[in-house]
């Protein structure tokens, strides 16, 4: 959990977000993020070797693949 917050508040600067209830269980991570005083948002992420899914309670979804090492 403490490398995961580490990463996420790289990322998600705490200026911009709070981030709170980081969960981490196997390949899956579930945090909540309040942003700009606005609801509270939880973010439920799982891992699949190269590729990942993404949701929210916001109803925001993603998911990538790695396709190839960087040029």
């Amino acid at each position: 959990v403490k490398s995961v917050r580490a990463y996420l508040e790289k990322v998600i600067p705490p200026t911009i977000c709070k981030l709170t209830d980081i969960k981490v269980d196997g390949g899956q991570v579930i945090y909540t993020s309040v942003c700009g005083g606005g609801a509270a948002n939880v973010i439920t992420t799982a891992y699949h070797g190269d590729s990942f899914e993404s949701a929210d309670t916001k109803g925001t979804k993603s998911e990538a693949k790695l396709v190839g090492a960087c040029k």
